[in-house]
Formats: C-alpha cells, sequence, structure tokens
C-alpha cells in the first residue's frame, strides 16, 4: 500500500501513479465545492481502461468493482469515517489515498 502524498489543495490536478508492475496509471482529480466533494477520472495505459467523474469516498478499495480488470486498487480513507469533503481534505492530512497492490486488492 503506497501512500499518494503529491495531492494539494488546488480543485484541479493531475498526477501519474506506478504500479509495482511499472504500469502508468494517470489519473486527474476535481474539487466541486457545489458538491462538496473530490471526482476522479483515471486511466489505465496498459488495457486503454478510462473511468470517469468516479466521488472519492472513504473505502478499503474504491476500484474493487473493476478488480478483474485493474490490478490495482485505490484506499480512501479519512479521520472521523467522513468523505473528503473540503478542497483541502488531503493537504491537510484529513484523508489519504493509497495505490493498492494486486496482493492487497
Amino acid at each position: 500500500m503506497n501512500l499518494i502524498d503529491v495531492i494539494t489543495d488546488s480543485p484541479y490536478q493531475t498526477f501519474t501513479m506506478i504500479t509495482d508492475k511499472q504500469e502508468r496509471v494517470d489519473v486527474t482529480l476535481r474539487y466541486f465545492p457545489r458538491q462538496q466533494g473530490w471526482f476522479m477520472d483515471l486511466q489505465y495505459e496498459p488495457t486503454s481502461f478510462y473511468l470517469s467523474g468516479l466521488r472519492l469516498c472513504t473505502s478499503d478499495n474504491l476500484l474493487s468493482q473493476w478488480k478483474k480488470i485493474l490490478p490495482f486498487g485505490i484506499r480512501i480513507t479519512t479521520q472521523e469515517n467522513q468523505e473528503p469533503y473540503l478542497v483541502n481534505s488531503f493537504s491537510d492530512g484529513l484523508s489519504s489515498f493509497y495505490l493498492l497492490n494486486e496482493g492487497e486488492i
């Protein structure tokens, strides 16, 4: 389980994660103040898998419904077991974003 600590309080940001198999996962995060939430677009290069507009919520594996397609997962944890609803939820450490490897999903 790898903590992704590059998330800032910017309402729009992109970053790339590298899986244990050295495969690229491109992520775009958007924060929408009216919905008080973070939303994710994800592209997994080796399979051309693309996911758009998934709301980030507290989850052991946010991508569990795609476990037969994706060899990784994403875990979101929060203090007090709430959703990451503030623009600074990740940058202030209130919420954490983890990349899970194949054995952890």
